[in-house]
C-alpha cells in the first residue's frame, strides 16, 4: 500500500471490518448487504451499556481513520506537520480505547486475552 499511497484506505477498511464483525453486518460493493448476529448482540444480552460503549468507541475510531492525512507516509515522516501527526495519534488513541472496552467484554464472558510484549 505504501507504494500506491493507499495505506490510509487500508486503515479505514481495517476499522470498518472491526465494526462489521461487531454489528454482524456488511454493506458491500458486489453484494447489497449481509447481516446476522454480531458480537454486539452477544454482549447486549449480558450488558447493554457495554455494547453501546464498544459501538461508540469503534465509531470514534472509524471517524479518526477517515480523518487520516493522505498520503499517510508523509504524515509519519520526520518533519510532518503537527496537525497530521495529531490525526495519526488520534487514531492510535481511539484504537487503544476500543481495545480497553473489548477487554471488558472478554471479562464479561470469562475470557482472557494476552497482548505479547
Amino acid at each position: 500500500s505504501c507504494f500506491s499511497d493507499n495505506t490510509h484506505r487500508d486503515m479505514i477498511q481495517d476499522v470498518q471490518g472491526i465494526l462489521n464483525v461487531f454489528n454482524g453486518s456488511y454493506n458491500g460493493v458486489s453484494v447489497s448487504s449481509v447481516s446476522g448476529l454480531g458480537i454486539k448482540d452477544l454482549i447486549e444480552r449480558r450488558n447493554p451499556d457495554l455494547a453501546t460503549e464498544i459501538g461508540s468507541k469503534i465509531d470514534a475510531a472509524l471517524q479518526s481513520a477517515n480523518e487520516l492525512p493522505v498520503p499517510f507516509d508523509q504524515a509519519i515522516a520526520p518533519g510532518a506537520s503537527s496537525d497530521d501527526q495529531d490525526k495519526v495519534q488520534a487514531l492510535i488513541d481511539a484504537l487503544r480505547e476500543v481495545e480497553e472496552v473489548l477487554f471488558d467484554a472478554f471479562e464479561l464472558f470469562g475470557l482472557t486475552a494476552v497482548i505479547p510484549e
